[in-house]
């Protein structure tokens, strides 16, 4: 009869079976986190199984389950890992979960199985440490190490003296098994941050390489990684400590390339530098010249080169030959040898770039790489100021062009980019004729292909603004002429347009310019351009034109201090004719029935605390005051007049004084209705003032009953 804990290992291994099953079989089907899901029950399910114990029937009836179980998933992972069906985690979990299996096994400790435990655990802890889990590793390392442990106890306990020879070899087997234990033990604890175990594990396997000196090659890799990892991290005192041990290993045992040791010493030296550079400068030296000697590379070479430069006093002579012995090295390329012309800018050694550029010149002449090089060459002369070099260096690249060469796009573009940035610099500094050199050298490399390109429209346009500046009108005009062929939609073209008309007082052209302007609805600058188009009419006394552009602002500005401003020029500059001609009343009518409209919608929006608003209000308000106290003579004026003030004073605060106007103009209003209805001749026109008149006394009689309870409520 069962017992109760056999009924729960059959249980338990029925569970892991089918788990197994889903995982085996479906696999692909499964998404990430239902294998993570069926990987996580099945590690439960395997802690709670007990070791199988084979001298129970039933535990010999589970013990081919489990094994088969372990086989299944060993295989999978496998034949996964082969035809990369699963991710590399996934691999790692079902080699894992075949470990733990295997170690639940039951029956008699014997060699073969131990082998086999051993080997497992070990695959397992590889595959963690590949897919960046170390923790993980670590569990298993410490099976394997249990498993070589009795087998290692085996073979001493072996009293059989013909099994020697095989013992010895056996027992070999086991210490370089144990040699990668150790291996991955280093490679786990450094990826769990955990140095000292890591270079405890490092020592302790270095030592067994008198045994197997085959091993150090990777042991010299897993340090020098190590110390990468560091060097990449800013750690330069660990990687220093990694480096070195890395190339001690593979000094030792002669097991590593003599290019990969100059490898290790490059970034050794490297550390050096970048740790300290007063206080390891020497062993800097030292050691990329032990790394020149093994194994000669342009990286190498331009270390050295580095380690010079940084001497507090160099030897000319030694430095220039240094950056010859570099830029002459065969496998030298043209980037890794402007990188070390780059190295001598930034010391601000003039001699050494020059001569550098001229050998990598010399050297890569007919290649592709001396269009990056000319580049470099350009990119230097123009931020060192030797500018006349560089025209002439401008002039050989468009002469190069010329003749059909043909540029790569990039390297087009930065030539462009550097000779628009050095016209920038000389516009700035007001030296316009020097501006225009440089745009016009920019507009040589246009090859024809461009028409119609934004960029040709920009050139065109700042090539104006020199002509502008330079009273150059003629060239100006024919400059945004030629803006406008290529990018006839552009605010500031049109802008252009508007000033040289302006500046040439052509007010027909100057109109055009700006009706044009105020159809560039989709340039975010519009706005802005026309405000300085009104700025630039009023300080040359264009008034019309002035107008017209501030009664564009107003229509097509969303910025609402841009409208009041536009609208109170507006106001002022017919107030101003008003003074000297017959007023355009309609027009001063339009401009605050406007104004209206535009501080009732920030008052709806909830602006109407705010102090700059309540100055517009005011300012407004007293114009349409003023402006109707002006019209006693003509009641029509007087009524709009009055009627508009009352309504932008409703906006402001309910003051007394406030309150006091709102009544007058209501008073007034109805006074002019009714003089309007008196001499009208019209019924409807009667009728329709009438009825005005009546809402202005409604409204009157309203403004005093409040006024009468709020002077009852106070006395009381």
């Amino acid at each position: 009869m069962m017992d109760y804990g056999d009924t729960s290992i059959l249980s338990t291994v029925s569970q892991i079976q089918a788990l197994t099953k889903e995982l085996v079989k479906a696999k692909e089907e499964l998404d990430k986190e239902r294998f993570s899901h069926v990987v996580n029950k099945l590690l439960q399910l395997i802690e709670t199984l007990p070791a199988v114990d084979l001298s129970l029937v039933e535990h010999r009836a589970v013990e081919p389950l489990v094994q088969s179980c372990a086989v299944n998933l060993w295989n999978e992972a496998v034949t996964s890992k082969n035809e990369g069906t699963v991710l590399v985690d996934q691999t790692a979990a079902l080699r894992h979960l075949a470990c733990k299996l295997l170690f639940r096994e039951g029956g008699p400790i014997v060699a073969e199985k131990c082998k086999k435990q051993a080997m497992v655990a070990l695959k397992s802890a590889r595959a963690w440490l590949d897919c960046g889990n170390p923790s993980m590793a670590e569990e298993t390392l410490g099976l394997s190490e249990k498993a070589l442990g009795k087998l290692l106890a085996l073979l001493v306990d072996s009293s059989n003296e013909s099994d020697k020879a095989d013992v010895s070899y056996d027992k070999s087997c086991i210490e370089k098994d144990m040699l990668k234990v150790l291996a991955y033990k280093a490679e786990s604890a450094f990826g769990q941050q955990q140095f000292e175990n890591a270079s405890r594990h490092l020592q302790a396997s270095r030592e067994m390489l008198v045994k197997f000196p085959e091993e150090a090659a990777y042991l010299s890799m897993l340090s020098y990684n190590c110390g990468v990892e560091r060097y990449n991290g800013g750690r330069l005192q660990e990687a220093v400590y990694w480096l070195r041990q890395s190339y001690e290993i593979g000094k030792e045992q002669h097991a590593v390339s003599a290019r990969h040791q100059a490898r290790t010493l490059r970034l050794l030296s490297s550390a050096y530098i970048d740790w300290d550079p007063e206080k390891y400068h020497d062993l800097a030296a030292n050691t990329v010249a032990l790394a020149n000697a093994d194994c000669s590379h342009p990286a190498g070479l331009y270390l050295k080169l580095r380690i010079l430069l940084c001497a507090a006093e160099d030897d000319e002579t030694t430095t220039q030959a240094a950056l010859r012995d570099c830029l002459h090295h065969p496998e030298l390329t043209a980037e890794l040898g402007l990188t070390a012309i780059d190295l001598c800018v930034k010391n601000s050694r003039h001699n050494l770039v020059m001569s550098g550029l001229r050998q990598l010149m010399e050297r890569f002449e007919e290649k592709t790489e001396a269009d990056s090089i000319r580049l470099f060459h350009l990119k230097y002369l123009l931020h060192s100021c030797h500018l006349a070099e560089a025209e002439t260096l401008v002039n050989q690249i468009i002469e190069r062009r010329s003749t059909r060469h043909r540029f790569a796009d990039s390297i087009v573009k930065q030539l462009q980019s550097l000779l628009w940035e050095q016209a920038s610099s000389s516009f700035e500094v007001k030296q316009y004729e020097e501006c225009l050199r440089w745009y016009s050298y920019a507009l040589r490399l246009f090859d024809g292909s461009e028409n119609g390109s934004e960029d040709l429209g920009k050139l065109f346009r700042n090539r104006c603004a020199c002509f502008c500046a330079l009273k150059q009108l003629d060239q100006a005009k024919q400059a945004v002429e030629q803006a406008k062929k290529h990018d006839p939609l552009n605010a500031y073209t049109c802008y252009m347009q508007f000033k040289i008309a302006i500046l040439q007082e052509n007010v027909v052209y100057a109109l055009q310019a700006l009706e044009d302007l105020c159809l560039c609805k989709n340039d975010n600058d519009m706005q802005d351009l026309i405000s300085l188009a009104a700025q630039l009419a009023f300080e040359t006394n264009s008034k019309d034109v002035a107008l017209t552009a501030l009664e564009g602002l107003v229509v097509h500005s969303t910025k609402p201090q841009q409208i009041f401003i536009a609208l109170r020029c507006l106001l002022r500059l017919r107030l101003a004719v008003q003074a000297q001609t017959r007023p355009d009343v309609d027009k001063i009518l339009s401009y605050l029935e406007t104004a209206h409209a535009h501080l009732r919608k920030r008052c709806l929006e909830g602006e109407g605390g705010d102090a700059y608003l309540r100055s517009e209000i005011d300012w407004f308000t007293k114009v349409a005051w003023n402006m109707g106290l002006q019209s006693e003579s003509d009641e029509l004026q007087l009524l709009q007049f009055f009627t508009l003030c009352r309504e932008l004073s409703s906006l402001s605060s309910p003051d007394t004084k406030n309150l006091l106007r709102q009544k007058t103009c209501l008073i007034v209003s109805s006074a002019a209705c009714l003089q309007i209805a008196k001499e009208t001749n019209s019924p409807e026109a009667r009728e329709r003032i009438r009825r005005h008149c009546y809402c202005c006394c409604m409204n009157l009689k309203q403004k005093l009953d409040w006024e009468h309870r709020f002077l009852n409520s106070a006395t009381y």
